[in-house]
């Protein structure tokens, strides 16, 4: 269970990474559509 724990504290360590530069590149796409409409 100890290993268990670890890897998956290790995958969501990686997928918070994932999701915030994801996170990231959809707000910088949205303000370059705010921009292209306004």
């Amino acid at each position: 269970m100890g290993a268990v724990s670890w890897t998956e504290r290790k995958l969501s360590k990686k997928t918070k990474r994932r999701m915030n530069l994801a996170r990231k590149a959809r707000n910088a796409v949205e303000a370059v559509r705010d921009q292209a409409t306004v």
